[in-house]
């Protein structure tokens, strides 16, 4: 039904925003291309109100946020479960699996993208 497409499509979309907010950070394209919170919610990628959350967060940290549309993602399936619109506890785990390993790999981007390599090891 309407209810369980817009779920799935909001858990695909977090994802995806999740990886905006990190390219925002390492890639100078992406930065050109979504420059404020307000490009990003033009695009279709972020609601209001979560721009709203997200210029919050950045008067408290100027760490990267990439996570949370993670946390929301995550929210949406437990929501999803106990309603039994996902009929099985291991779907569940393997969903919740994903999207932690989605949010492993976009620390470890962060990562790469901190670490200053010495140009000797260029060459």
């Amino acid at each position: 039904d309407e209810r369980q497409r817009l779920m799935r499509r909001n858990i695909v979309r977090y994802a995806v925003l999740a990886y905006v907010i990190t390219l925002q950070r390492v890639s100078l394209r992406v930065r050109k291309r979504f420059p404020t919170w307000q490009h990003v919610v033009d695009s279709g990628l972020m609601l209001e109100s979560e721009k709203k959350i997200f210029e919050l967060m950045d008067t408290k940290t100027p760490m990267s946020k990439y996570w949370m549309p993670l946390v929301w993602a995550t929210n949406i399936i437990n929501r999803a479960r106990k309603e039994n619109l996902i009929n099985s506890d291991q779907l569940v785990q393997t969903i919740l699996m994903e999207l932690s390993e989605i949010r492993r790999r976009l620390g470890s981007l962060i990562g790469y993208d901190t670490v200053c390599v010495p140009l000797v090891y260029t060459q």
